[in-house]
């Protein structure tokens, strides 16, 4: 849905960028994820997903083992 009129929208991310770990955590591990229930971050978690691959799921599986055990 266009919402602004604006043709490109760019999602970059600094280094542990919150934003970006919790669309893949969202997309790897979807029990474990919070998504806010808003229709526009859904639209936008979506979007980053097509850019995810396995090397991601398996980082955030490894760090998401880790966290638990602390």
């Amino acid at each position: 849905a266009i919402v602004s009129g604006a043709k490109l929208v760019a999602v970059v991310g600094h280094t542990r960028c919150g934003a970006i770990e919790s669309s893949v955590t969202n997309y790897c591990c979807p029990d474990q994820s919070l998504v806010p229930e808003c229709v526009h971050a859904r639209s936008i978690l979506r979007e980053v997903a097509k850019v995810i691959d396995e090397d991601d799921c398996r980082g955030v599986a490894s760090s998401t083992v880790e966290s638990q055990q602390e």
